[in-house]
């Protein structure tokens, strides 16, 4: 799958894409638990270039905020990922862990702090969640206050 993403992801200039284990209906787990002004997908998708809609296992960041992070470079320099790679398009292709099943809360913490510059402010809040349901892979952290 990962290959067949890449193709698509290196013919394009992508604003974001993500893998995660629940389909939040088009929303990330970020944007369900921040609340507005990132509420709904078509009020954060046109917003997508200037903060990144989430973190998960496996993110393309968009080339215009691969620069504010640094660049692949950097990112790679953080530890935080498996693979970072630098498309065409100038965007970053961002996997996390090698495998799906080890993007735990190691490595989802890592991700954030790794991202932190580019993704919006404020504080993700807490929703009761059903038993069946996994909990949501954020760290319940203002973005803007870990900043470097």
């Amino acid at each position: 799958m990962l290959r067949f993403l890449r193709g698509i992801s290196e013919g394009m200039d992508p604003s974001f894409a993500n893998i995660t284990y629940d389909d939040g209906l088009g929303k990330t787990g970020l944007e369900r638990t921040l609340g507005p002004p990132w509420k709904f997908p078509y009020e954060t998708i046109p917003m997508s270039r200037q903060a990144l809609r989430g973190y998960e296992w496996w993110t393309i960041c968009p080339k215009e905020l691969a620069g504010p992070l640094g660049g692949a470079g950097a990112l790679r320099a953080t530890g935080a990922f498996h693979e970072v790679v630098r498309l065409p398009s100038g965007a970053l292709w961002l996997q996390a862990t090698k495998n799906y099943r080890d993007y735990g809360p190691d490595a989802y913490a890592a991700v954030f702090h790794a991202l932190a510059p580019a993704l919006p402010a404020g504080i993700p809040k807490r929703f009761d969640q059903r038993d069946d349901e996994p909990a949501e892979r954020i760290i319940y952290l203002d973005a803007s206050a870990v900043r470097p």
